[in-house]
């Protein structure tokens, strides 16, 4: 063989042991595929849950998360497919006014943390959920209670 064709098949991969492949791989339908956080509307979020077996809309089949909004303040985001990230609903009190002063939960392990931990928040498939925290007034323990949409 010259040398020249034994180059081209060495850079093909066609030889054995040239370190190719002699195929291209195809990403399998339904396997994940790497995002990025840029059109998040909030920062340092961690999710919470998923709701796929909620009814109605808004809220099937979307994914939720709790971060840190544009002041700082504790924010709800959700993701919907064909609808990407938004802001969720404002958090609310007993009377469905705007909640002040809530900080979401932070155990010790997790001070040094940038955001929310993990047990901040959870939701179950269908919508149900909670979210721990605290009154900045008084350092008051709040647990906000999401009811499913039905």
């Amino acid at each position: 063989m010259p040398a020249t064709a034994a180059l081209v098949l060495i850079l093909t991969g066609v030889l054995p042991g040239a370190g190719g492949t002699t195929r291209a791989v195809a990403q399998a339908p339904g396997e994940p595929v790497a995002q990025t956080d840029d059109s998040l509307p909030a920062s340092n979020v961690t999710m919470i849950g998923a709701t796929p077996g909620e009814g109605g809309a808004p809220g099937g089949n979307e994914t939720w998360g709790v971060g840190l909004g544009a002041s700082g303040e504790p924010v709800v985001v959700r993701y919907a497919a064909g609808a990407g990230w938004s802001l969720g609903p404002a958090l609310q009190n007993q009377s469905g006014g705007a909640l002040k002063g809530f900080e979401l939960d932070t155990p010790n392990a997790f001070t040094s943390h940038a955001g929310p931990s993990t047990l901040a928040g959870q939701l179950t498939e269908d919508g149900a959920g909670v979210l721990a925290g605290t009154l900045s007034e008084g350092k008051q323990p709040v647990l906000l209670v999401r009811e499913p949409i039905q």
